[in-house]
């Protein structure tokens, strides 16, 4: 089930977020006299860092493709934003945040709560229709709601059937339907001390909330689940990363060697950088079809928690589960025209908007200019006969980065096969390729194959596409790769012969041979 559809965010705003989080130190004063200075962030800080960069990632990914809406509660509930697409975007954000300031001095005990507050307006916003469902009205609604806040371990069983009645509320209008399905993760975002003290017993990832039997008639459909993350800027960074991972179907892709010189001394050599972009997993979906991905995975997570070892390579940013890395290919003035051979293209992002490595590649790729990803591994191309005098190729191109507008793009290519530096050993057997119909085949088929627009309001019998299809079937049913295979093909006069007799075929009997 697709709960990605629509997401809300359940912040918890009260005394508890006010609390004292990460130690930050950085120096101050003059350049003669320095003093160490520290400043303590909050865990509500903390909190709405990370849910920024969820957020942030989101919407650069998928634009207003998946709408998020955004609702605080302290002594009062308040829905900041709803699914309009003028509220997706993080300036839309960071106004919501700045005017909503840090959490009230007021304490609210969960334990004393009927129902946890926020609850029953989300089911109010599940409710609402965003703007893609109203043009689609296939009749499913649903969506995720993710609640951030501490101790309700212990509270949340005793919310659900209120959640579940809210739920089972009939509409009023046009503009809302009935949740026909609908995910809800509980975070307990807790201090460094207590996230410790019940280390022993609480899960590491997000688990389901086993409900009471009274109950599972009622709840199909729905699940609920229950999460807890350390209040620490990194690890809460690193959690909420994972969760954007698996809700969006994510995947992230280290762009390796891309030379740049260093800030501090320009005149000097260049040196290596890598930066990690974010975009749907189905951009490798090519590397994994020819079967190399695994080895090119630089970073992976174990069921237990641990993750593999990066030698001589800067950590990726993200908190993802696993990295592919990819060797950056030095740029061509020919290498936009590889975007002819693109089957699929997908909205990338930076793990880390803040680092210079990332903001000189994304300044490189919005200025115009397009960079092909390769890989080093031996692949060999598939359907394509390789001599055996030919010498193995060494880098490979399986991806294609490039801009469209003000927005980055991943783009896949149809097969592995090093097309910025083809290899100087022809892939075909020497003897026979001064041989091969090179002109011949452009000028009987390419040329005549060539698609124009067809009409979209006249009638056809035979769709455009298919009559395509079936032209070329028929030319190339059979035709000799060398000159050495036909008569016909060399000889003019006899092809300009057959090209009189189809004339007078089609003024005889009024037919129109494709």
């Amino acid at each position: 089930m697709e709960f990605s559809d629509k997401t809300v965010f359940v912040l918890n705003h009260t005394a508890y977020f006010n609390t004292v989080g990460d130690e930050i130190s950085f120096d101050s004063g003059t350049k003669t006299s320095v003093v160490k200075t520290s400043y303590r962030k909050s865990i509500w800080s903390n909190t709405v860092d990370a849910v920024l960069q969820y957020c942030r990632i989101v919407f650069d990914v998928f634009s207003h493709e998946k709408p998020i809406s955004v609702i605080t509660f302290d002594t009062e509930e308040k829905i900041h934003s709803i699914w309009l697409d003028e509220d997706q975007n993080i300036e839309a954000l960071w106004s919501i945040f700045t005017h909503e300031g840090p959490p009230t001095n007021a304490d609210l005990d969960l334990k004393h709560c009927a129902s946890m507050p926020g609850l029953e307006a989300s089911c109010n916003m599940l409710q609402m229709l965003t703007n893609s469902q109203k043009e689609r009205k296939n009749g499913t609604n649903a969506g995720r709601v993710i609640i951030l806040s501490a101790f309700m371990r212990e509270q949340i069983s005793s919310w659900i059937p209120s959640v579940l009645a809210a739920l089972s509320k009939p509409v009023g209008s046009n503009k809302y339907a009935r949740i026909t399905a609908s995910e809800w993760l509980f975070i307990d975002v807790l201090s460094e001390s207590e996230f410790a003290s019940e280390a022993h017993d609480l899960p590491l990832l997000p688990q389901p909330i086993e409900l009471p039997t009274t109950l599972d008639h009622h709840s199909t459909g729905h699940r609920f689940l229950y999460y807890r993350l350390p209040a620490s800027s990194l690890d809460l960074y690193r959690g909420m990363m994972r969760l954007v991972e698996s809700h969006y179907n994510l995947a992230s892709t280290l762009v390796q060697d891309i030379p740049m010189k260093e800030e501090a001394n320009a005149s000097s050599g260049s040196a290596m950088y890598g930066v990690e972009l974010l975009h749907r997993a189905e951009a490798h979906d090519l590397l994994r079809r020819i079967g190399v991905i695994d080895q090119l995975m630089i970073r992976t997570e174990t069921t237990g928690g641990d993750e593999t070892t990066l030698p001589a390579l800067q950590r990726p940013k993200s908190g993802f589960s696993r990295t592919l890395g990819i060797k950056w290919v030095t740029p061509k003035s020919s290498d936009s025209s590889i975007l002819r051979y693109t089957t699929a293209a997908y909205r990338v992002t930076l793990a880390d908007v803040g680092n210079r490595a990332s903001t000189c590649l994304a300044q490189f790729v919005l200025g115009g200019r397009s960079v092909a990803l390769a890989h080093r591994l031996p692949v060999s191309p598939p359907s394509v006969p390789v001599d055996s005098r030919a010498s193995s190729i060494s880098v490979s191109e399986a991806l294609l980065l490039t801009c469209h507008g003000s927005v980055m793009y991943l783009h896949t290519l149809a097969t592995v096969y090093p097309l910025v530096h083809p290899p100087l050993t022809p892939i075909l057997d020497c003897s026979k390729s001064a041989d091969l119909r090179v002109q011949s085949f452009v000028d009987q088929i390419v040329r005549p194959s060539r698609l124009a627009p067809a009409s979209a309001h006249q009638h056809y019998l035979v769709a455009p596409r298919e009559r395509a299809q079936q032209h070329l079937e028929r030319f190339t049913r059979y035709w000799p790769l060398l000159e050495s295979e036909t008569f016909l093909g060399v000889n003019k006069v006899c092809t300009i012969f057959i090209f009189w007799a189809i004339c007078m075929k089609r003024m005889i009997t009024d037919e129109i041979i494709p």
